[in-house]
């Protein structure tokens, strides 16, 4: 569904969209754990966790062997993956209901593994991808394709 940024709702969380717009925002790259293994400091037990979900917190609160809260990361053991966070914007200014003119909207998109570092602010792109929310209620792309573009 190819949408601009001011018609995104919250009706569409989980859904599929194509987004047409310029990058007016990039963030370094950050790696984000993909499989985080971790080791009870008291009974030794492991654990791999899979980050289904790209959260960049995955350590359990407690071992589910002794219920010991002393859990240690092990990032050598780790799997991870670069993502990027972009801000996207509307190409255009739009109307409201009451025919007044506003500012573009815009909105957070994350990127992964081959598609990190290649995009600039300023950008014209097309971004297909999942509109997710994050715990703080934001809400946000996560991208499955990201395309420069000649014509918006």
């Amino acid at each position: 569904m190819n949408i601009k940024i001011n018609n995104i709702s919250a009706e569409q969380i989980g859904e599929s969209l194509e987004i047409k717009g310029r990058i007016i925002k990039v963030d370094d790259s950050t790696p984000l754990i993909i499989k985080g293994f971790y080791k009870c400091l008291d009974c030794m037990a492991t654990y791999e966790v899979t980050n289904k979900k790209l959260e960049h917190n995955t350590k359990p609160e407690m071992c589910l062997d002794c219920g010991s809260n002393n859990i240690k990361f092990m990032p050598n053991q780790s799997k991870y993956i670069d993502s990027q966070n972009l801000i996207l914007e509307d190409i255009e200014e739009f109307v409201d209901k009451y025919g007044r003119k506003r500012n573009p909207n815009t909105i957070k998109c994350v990127v992964y593994g081959k598609d990190v570092n290649q995009h600039i602010k300023s950008d014209l792109v097309v971004i297909k991808g999942i509109l997710n929310i994050t715990i703080e209620n934001e809400m946000f792309i996560e991208v499955t394709d990201i395309c420069l573009s000649e014509e918006i």
